[in-house]
């Protein structure tokens, strides 16, 4: 319910407002018409429109007083009707152009009569202005209700309008503050994202570094591990020789003897014929026993040469499989004799390979060694079956024994690096990783291993007749 104040030092007026906006009519004509016609013939009187409350005012000061309060309270005036002669204080029209100091938004209605102010005049106290309406008394009751109808709706849609302008401006606030905000956080995400980028950048620079110190490190190892094998070989080989050398530098000692007692009859001339007889037998036997044990030494320094040679390099060439494996096996006896284990080979002795046959060596070794340190306990009698065919572009491999076998927990980790099960009973933990390297890398192959506790352990090695190009010695893709 709009809220209207009226001005003026005349009560009458202050009634004439409430019969026209809150119930009644002051339009002379119509009640003379009312008394002449009758009311039925006059119908009802025109609807005011709107509900309104009134509140009075007798003086100007009074009016602002009011309207002041009224605005305190949060129950503003929409509408002043607003007497201009109002004696002895203010006239209305500075009483107006102080409410619209105070409250701008005020719709006021001048009701002047024509002895008042001139329009001009008017217009140069208070201005020009969208809230202002004028009236000249007397006026009609329609004029009246129209103006209090449509100056409070204007009033009204006008503090709408004024509190929707301010709601978008808080929400525009809002939003900008909002905007702010995420901007700041934003700012700071990129700053804490270049940060740990950075330091993430710092850190995998660092594990790269680490890592390459790593597989310096491993390539040392590895290179260790392949000496200590090839020193393991020379040691084995001297070993080996040593037999045969021993027999023939005997021998040679006891023809040197025999020549030497020979001589001192001859010299005597008391040699007889059944004493050079003796002595030609005697050194039959010498001699053939030393040929026989020189030429096992040389075949073992052959072999031993052509294995050394193989391991310590990486040259490649064509050989036969066969042969050079049993070169491999000749070279690792020493080591096999330590355990009662028979080594069985079935592979055809026109195969060959255009590979890399240190390597291939080496893989042998390893796996050879690796059976007899973890397959076969002290004394137990063994077996190592190694099968190898072709098939297809290459060969496959099949070493087999028939120890103990691998617990399935560590089947998976068999060929990590330093992954050993005889840590401190000579298990250095890069045999077998060794092995998958050389396989995998050197040779262009795959490996595979399969085992049963206390069954067998089986592994099926696929290498190519000739590795292509691509890999570390010419690899592309594994065979």
């Amino acid at each position: 319910m709009n809220r209207i104040l009226i001005v003026d030092d005349n009560e009458s007026i202050h009634a004439d407002f409430r019969k026209v906006l809150v119930g009644g009519s002051v339009d002379k004509l119509r009640d003379v018409e009312m008394e002449l016609f009758g009311a039925e013939a006059m119908g009802p009187a025109p609807r005011t429109g709107g509900d309104y409350r009134l509140d009075d005012a007798f003086q100007g000061r009074e009016a602002i007083e009011m309207v002041d309060r009224a605005a305190a309270e949060g129950d503003p005036y929409s509408l002043v009707f607003m007497d201009v002669r109002m004696p002895p204080g203010i006239d209305g029209i500075q009483a107006a152009a102080e409410i619209w100091r105070r409250r701008p938004e005020t719709e006021i209605v001048i009701c002047s009569a024509h002895s008042d102010y001139s329009w001009s005049e008017m217009l140069d106290q208070i201005g020009a202005s969208d809230k202002l309406q004028f009236v000249r008394k007397p006026f009609d009751m329609v004029s009246i209700q129209q103006l209090a109808l449509s100056l409070t709706k204007k009033w009204e849609l006008g503090r709408q309008t004024t509190a929707t302008i301010q709601r978008l401006e808080v929400e525009v606030h809002q939003r900008e503050t909002a905007e702010s905000q995420l901007r700041a956080l934003n700012e700071d995400l990129e700053s804490r994202i270049e940060a740990r980028t950075h330091e993430i950048q710092q850190k995998n620079s660092a594990l790269e570094d680490a890592l390459g110190h790593l597989r310096e490190a491993q390539e040392h190892l590895v290179a260790g591990e392949k000496m200590a094998a090839l020193g393991g070989l020379v040691a084995g080989i001297a070993h080996e020789i040593n037999t045969p050398v021993g027999i023939g530098v005997t021998a040679t000692s006891h023809l040197q003897q025999k020549t030497g007692n020979l001589i001192q009859l001859y010299q005597e001339k008391t040699m007889k014929k059944s004493d050079l007889q003796q002595f030609l037998k005697t050194a039959q036997e010498a001699t053939h026993m030393i040929l026989t044990n020189l030429n096992r030494a040389s075949e073992l320094i052959h072999s031993f040469k052509q294995v050394a040679v193989d391991q310590s390099s990486e040259k490649r060439r064509n050989f036969r499989i066969k042969e050079y494996l049993d070169e491999v096996l000749l070279s690792l006896r020493p080591h096999l004799k330590k355990k009662p284990i028979a080594v069985a080979v079935n592979c055809d002795e026109e195969l060959c390979l255009d590979s890399f046959p240190g390597a291939f060596g080496q893989i042998i070794s390893n796996l050879t060694m690796n059976a007899a340190l973890h397959a076969f306990a002290d004394g137990q009698n063994g077996k190592i079956t190694i099968e190898i065919r072709g098939e297809g572009n290459g060969v496959v491999l099949i070493f087999e024994d028939n120890g103990s076998g691998i617990p399935e927990k560590n089947l998976k980790k068999i060929f990590d690096p330093f992954f050993t099960t005889k840590r401190g009973e000579g298990g250095s933990g890069l045999g077998l990783h060794i092995v998958y390297n050389i396989v995998t890398q050197t040779l262009g192959g795959t490996i595979q291993c399969e085992s049963a506790t206390g069954a067998f352990t089986r592994f099926t090695l696929r290498l190519p007749f000739s590795p292509q190009p691509g890999g570390p010695h010419g690899r592309t893709q594994p065979f």
